[in-house]
């Protein structure tokens, strides 16, 4: 299916894909399968603080899919693009996305459902990347520190808003250390002859350099920019939708059965952390459908991002 991905019978919303290619700003390249129960607060969320696209690869079946649907005002305003893609291909799909919009994005930011982006010192990802020093080089790559929240205690419902910005609050006290969070990529280049796996099987969306000489790694303190990774965000059933996902190997699936999710080893010494809340208290609609140019974050609450 990749190899034909640029023909409409394998593009929602092609329209919106050809004039991507055209646009010049902050892009998302993204993976999602089974994801419609958030996706739209995360939407929001990024184009509030200044993303101008999100390309998202539908990993989810065709004929069950909900996200043509649910994104279907911002495939028409052009700030979405959604690809069908087979479940489990994700290497694949980011080396589709480094090749179609690398060449016309000032930067590609890699990015899964269940992570956002919380700007500690400026106000916009363009400042935040600019500050981070991104523009210093054209083969500069950002490396981003993952922030891991706990879970719900009960899986979120209709009926009690499945706003992750309300709702989840308690994270690890210092940022995941086996490896980056997440990383961002210089655009505005051809991205044909760039790796996806460094040394030791380390993929381009968590290491920058590591065997890429090509690169030049930055690193980026949490207290500037940080992904909040909210992987159990699912209460209860959060390690079940994982393993459906297909992305949890079998030894972390045996070590999650033997714990109960309160006593996740990172979540010890947690702490309450309300930066998301408070960025987005002004939002009231975050998880209901919306699009405007014009979104103008306040400064990030700089106090509720110290590590």
């Amino acid at each position: 299916m990749w190899n034909n991905v640029e023909k409409n019978e394998h593009v929602g919303g092609f329209e919106a894909f050809d004039q991507a290619r055209e646009l010049r700003g902050h892009y998302t390249l993204s993976t999602l399968r089974f994801e419609s129960e958030f996706v739209i607060e995360w939407v929001n969320y990024h184009l509030w603080i200044g993303f101008s696209h999100m390309v998202i690869y539908d990993e989810d079946n065709t004929a069950t899919s909900e996200l043509a649907k649910l994104l279907a005002h911002y495939i028409s305003e052009g700030v979405v693009t959604l690809i069908e893609w087979p479940a489990g291909e994700q290497s694949q799909a980011y080396r589709h996305g480094l090749r179609t919009f690398g060449q016309h994005a000032t930067s590609l930011t890699f990015l899964d459902g269940d992570e956002y982006i919380v700007l500690c010192k400026q106000a916009t990802v363009h400042d935040a990347y600019k500050a981070a020093g991104l523009f210093k080089s054209p083969r500069a790559c950002l490396e981003m520190p993952w922030v891991l929240f706990g879970p719900w205690v009960t899986t979120p419902s209709a009926e009690n808003s499945t706003s992750v910005s309300e709702r989840l609050t308690l994270r690890a006290r210092k940022p995941f250390a086996k490896h980056p969070g997440k990383t961002v990529l210089r655009g505005g280049r051809d991205f044909r002859h760039t790796r996806l796996y460094g040394r030791g099987v380390s993929p381009i969306w968590h290491w920058c350099r590591n065997g890429r000489p090509e690169i030049e790694s930055i690193s980026v303190d949490a207290k500037h920019i940080r992904v909040n990774h909210y992987q159990f965000r699912h209460g209860a059933d959060s390690v079940k939708k994982k393993q459906e996902r297909g992305n949890t190997a079998s030894t972390r699936r045996r070590e999650y059965s033997k714990m109960h999710l309160k006593e996740l080893p990172w979540m010890r010494d947690a702490i309450e952390d309300y930066a998301l809340a408070n960025l987005t208290n002004d939002l009231p609609t975050l998880h209901q459908p919306r699009y405007s140019a014009v979104y103008s974050p306040r400064v990030s609450p700089t106090e509720c991002c110290l590590i």
